[in-house]
């Protein structure tokens, strides 16, 4: 590719580098780092979706979330691109111990009716004992990240496919809350009633085609 193209991507790439850059945290916490980047360049009628699905259970005092959905959509004639970081994250301590980071960029440039969409979409679940996901929670959330990852190469209209997702994942809080429990004191096999109470953050970052960049750095 030549001329703008290349130039768009160039600003693209260093775009993911910055905001990548501006991610970074200390070492000495437990760090979940997701991704999601989508491209779509010089096409016709054509969808290009990328999704990241993680699910992730931290023992520790402290963690950090990190999520970043690049999408950029470039000399096109109405093209579709999505790009869309899903994170379930179970963390073993209180809420206010949980740093979160989501930023996502959406570009579209010198394209006829395309349309751009990045998101972030995280479920936090925090508690003050060791926090057990049931394997009957395993199936249900595999089973809900199977159909995310069949509808990518479907063929949909960027905010069509983010709509589908996001009916998916309404089922997701209330089987966290239904199949997370905290786990039996080894010794007397019995939990504390101070340990059983659990929470379900959900947060979301969405921007469209060529809206401000979407960052939001805060402890939870």
């Amino acid at each position: 590719m030549r001329g703008p193209g290349r130039k768009v991507l160039g600003v693209l790439a260093v775009a993911t580098v910055v905001m990548l850059g501006a991610l970074a945290e200390p070492a000495a916490a437990g760090v979940v780092v997701s991704t999601s980047i989508a491209v779509n360049v010089a096409g016709h009628q054509q969808s290009v979706e990328k999704v990241s699905l993680k699910l992730k259970e931290h023992r520790g005092p402290s963690e950090v979330v990190q999520e970043l959905a690049l999408a950029g959509t470039l000399h096109c004639v109405n093209c579709d691109t999505a790009a869309v970081v899903v994170d379930v994250v179970l963390v073993d301590g209180p809420t206010h111990n949980v740093k979160v980071a989501q930023r996502a960029k959406s570009v579209t440039r010198r394209c006829i009716d395309c349309r751009t969409v990045a998101a972030n979409r995280l479920f936090l679940v925090t508690g003050a004992g060791d926090l057990v996901l049931s394997e009957s929670g395993r199936r249900q959330l595999y089973a809900i990240s199977r159909q995310i990852k069949d509808l990518a190469g479907a063929g949909l209209r960027a905010d069509e496919f983010l709509e589908l997702i996001d009916g998916l994942l309404a089922a997701v809080p209330d089987i966290l809350l239904s199949e997370v429990s905290v786990a039996l004191d080894p010794q007397t096999r019995t939990v504390a009633a101070a340990t059983l109470a659990r929470t379900v953050d959900r947060r979301d970052r969405t921007v469209v085609n060529n809206e401000r960049d979407a960052v939001t750095e805060d402890a939870a």
